[in-house]
């Protein structure tokens, strides 16, 4: 708890630096940060006491063999980056059905690195998801991941959209309910990948 605590204000400091900063050099290194710490604390291995509620089961006395630590780093990518590419879909979709550009969120996004651009956003969001998404996979518990992570991905969108994204007009401007969508799917998507990449991982690596 403590470092899902710590994330949480890391990733509210980098949200109000990126916010505050001026120079748009600036932006893109706190960006930088919080994507390369992010990363590599992806690769920190399980606590004990988080070893025994995971799926990845072992013999009662016997330590967790290095795969298994790699397989579960190799997890927790993957769900972030599926969740973090298709959560832009309920957006996508309502933008297009109502004759607008696909685009428009991702060129809001890139105000947060100092102008409206599609390869800004998309630095902007990944460094989001990838923030976000460790958080998550940190906290959604085993048997319950998809519905934490909607909860997840509501408390997520009242700090992008409503604390950081009312002071962005860009992002103000977006109709609320298909970005709201967008977090929902991103907690959802994430916790339905993890549990069937952790299903079929620890059947894998059960010793037995």
């Amino acid at each position: 708890m403590r470092t899902a605590s710590t994330l949480a204000s890391t990733a509210m400091t980098v949200a109000t630096v990126i916010r505050n900063a001026s120079p748009p050099r600036e932006k893109t290194a706190a960006c930088r940060v919080a994507l390369t710490s992010a990363m590599r604390l992806y690769r920190q291995p399980a606590r004990p006491t988080q070893a025994r509620n995971s799926s990845v089961r072992t013999s009662p006395g016997r330590r967790p063999r290095a795969g298994v630590y790699d397989e579960t780093a190799r997890n927790r990518i993957i769900a972030v980056a599926t969740a973090g590419t298709v959560s832009g879909l309920p957006s996508t979709i309502h933008a297009l059905a109502a004759g607008g550009s696909a685009l428009a969120a991702t060129r809001a996004a890139g105000t947060l690195l100092g102008r409206a651009s599609v390869p800004r956003g998309i630095v902007a969001h990944v460094t989001l998801s990838v923030s976000w998404g460790y958080l998550l996979v940190k906290a959604l518990p085993a048997g319950h991941r998809v519905a934490v992570g909607l909860v997840g991905g509501a408390a997520i969108a009242a700090l992008d959209l409503g604390v950081v994204g009312r002071h962005v007009p860009a992002i103000r401007a977006l109709p609320q309910l298909p970005q709201w969508a967008d977090h929902l799917a991103f907690g959802a998507v994430l916790g339905a990948v993890l549990d069937a990449r952790e299903g079929r991982s620890g059947d894998a690596l059960d010793p037995r």
